[in-house]
């Protein structure tokens, strides 16, 4: 159990079970706005080759379909990069994605370790809030219209929980949460460390 040995204090049993190999594919679930760009281009210099797991923002206008169109073209994504891995293999993929994204990659390709960044949630928010209002952002103008002030975007409750949406599946409570992410991450780096 990746973290859990570690913070169980068995050291060199985590280094042992958790090294790396050629093999291994490392997937990193980058939450927004807690240095992961940083933390990604830092991984991308030992882990070749690498893909980001993205996607086309000038589709989500033209689609119909139900719920979340992001999360739609993620899925996509996914399968698209579990297809070309498994003819051209990588050691480290990385983007927005959530659990049962994560899930459908490692029920396809072995060897896959998960990683990921936090950040404080009060600053994780802010930042976001500050970066989407930003051209660097593909639908900047779209944000701005829809959440003209931070509380309209607080109140509307979309990153509400996005730490825990993006890690794991359903409701859990506190101890169900970090029991998972124990059993399941073999690294979690605070952004604030």
């Amino acid at each position: 159990m990746p973290l859990k040995t570690l913070l169980e204090g068995d050291f060199n049993k985590y280094l042992q079970e958790e090294r790396d190999h050629d093999r291994c594919l490392w997937l990193f679930l980058h939450i927004p706005k807690t240095a992961g760009s940083s933390f990604g281009s830092e991984l991308a210099t030992y882990l070749r080759p690498k893909q980001n797991i993205e996607i086309d923002y000038s589709r989500i206008a033209q689609l119909q379909v139900e719920g979340d169109p992001f999360r739609f073209l993620m899925r996509e994504a996914v399968q698209e990069f579990i297809a070309n891995t498994r003819v051209d293999p990588h050691r480290l993929a990385m983007g927005h994605l959530v659990s049962n994204e994560a899930r459908m990659i490692s029920s396809q390709v072995e060897h896959v370790k998960l990683v990921t960044m936090l950040r404080h949630p009060v600053d994780r928010f802010v930042s976001d809030f500050r970066y989407q209002r930003t051209p660097r952002h593909p639908l900047f103008r779209d944000f701005i219209e829809k959440f003209p002030t931070i509380e309209d975007y607080l109140d509307s409750g979309e990153t509400n929980n996005l730490i825990a949406r993006t890690l794991t599946e359903g409701p859990l409570d506190a101890r169900e949460f970090i029991d998972n992410v124990e059993r399941n991450f073999s690294f979690v780096g605070f952004q604030e460390d």
